[in-house]
């Protein structure tokens, strides 16, 4: 039985819904969501899937998501106040069923295909935090397919470097042969770099800020992805007054949230206090000392704080964030 007071057990008894949940409505569509909570009665989402007439589910591109919700669940169409944007939010009383990642461990064990060793094997390296650690994503959904990224997420923040550090053990100093997990090779880089599409990065730049986060694993050429979930940053709980796209720089003063839902690093700059990353490209991509560039929203608080929100859309289009690496202060930049 799990702990009252575990990381997870807390943020579930706070919010009952959590980001890297699904949930199931109207007409087969699964939908992750994207806040903690709910708003007015509703539960902020992204569409993933849609469920076809033979029960397998489709996955669709933020087009045909957009479109989906526009031709046939305008009701969902909503207005956050929290982020003062236009998103999918569905009504509580319309949710079907809700998928919640660490409620999967028992089926996952239990399957007889390809996948149970590799669930199995992670279950063990990860024992002592798997009441905090769950399976999200595709698995979680019921839509995983050949090739399908396994992606963990763990509750809280401590429970999130514990994870890292067992993983990081198990792929650089475990005495198997082979070890139980492995760096990503090249190729699996290069297809993860295609499919996140940033084009303001190099793949030179993607890889090396990608290789330091020590989040991504390879088991058997399955591709691990760990996330974290934790209570949201004070820089994300109120709307802001959107001033529009600007590009900044400047010194990484905090990057205790780096790799949450959404991340959040303090800046070193005149006017823009915290950057928040929605995009999960940019989560975890820089620590504290570290001279960044950034392209996004500018958003005002009502106390007159600024920050830059990068992916306030599910593209999130021109809007990245970079280490620059030779530089040593702002001015270089500007």
């Amino acid at each position: 039985m799990q702990s009252t007071d575990s990381p997870y057990a807390t943020l579930r008894i706070r919010y009952d819904f959590l980001p890297k949940d699904f949930v199931e409505a109207g007409d087969g569509v699964l939908c992750a969501i994207v806040a903690e909570g709910s708003e007015e009665q509703r539960v902020l989402v992204t569409p993933h899937y849609q469920r076809q007439p033979d029960g397998q589910l489709m996955k669709l591109s933020t087009k045909d998501a957009n479109d989906l919700v526009r031709q046939h669940y305008p009701r969902w169409v909503y207005h956050s106040p929290s982020r003062d944007i236009v998103l999918p939010a569905i009504p509580l009383n319309e949710l079907q069923h809700v998928y919640r990642p660490t409620e999967q461990w028992p089926e996952l064990l239990d399957r007889a295909d390809r996948w149970s060793a590799v669930f199995r094997q992670l279950a063990l390296l990860l024992k002592p935090l798997l009441a905090n650690i769950g399976i999200t994503g595709s698995h979680l959904a019921g839509a995983a397919r050949a090739g399908s990224d396994i992606d963990l997420v763990a509750y809280g923040l401590t429970t999130f470097s514990q994870a890292q550090e067992l993983l990081c053990q198990a792929a650089y100093f475990s005495s198997q042969a082979p070890p139980p997990l492995s760096e990503l090779s090249e190729s699996q880089w290069f297809e993860s770099f295609v499919r996140r599409g940033c084009s303001d990065l190099t793949f030179a730049e993607y890889l090396w800020h990608e290789q330091r986060k020590r989040n991504k694993f390879s088991v058997d050429g399955i591709k691990i992805d760990l996330s974290c979930v934790d209570k949201p940053h004070w820089a994300v709980r109120n709307a802001g007054l959107k001033l529009g796209r600007v590009r900044a720089a400047g010194k990484v003063l905090d990057d205790t949230y780096a790799f949450t839902s959404p991340a959040v690093f303090a800046l070193d700059h005149p006017t823009i206090k915290n950057i928040v990353v929605h995009t999960a490209t940019y989560v975890g991509q820089a620590q504290v000392g570290e001279l960044i560039e950034a392209c996004g929203s500018l958003e005002v608080e009502s106390n007159g704080a600024h920050r830059l929100v990068i992916g306030a859309s599910r593209e999130a289009d021109g809007e990245f964030l970079k280490v620059v690496r030779g530089a040593t202060s702002r001015s270089q930049l500007e």
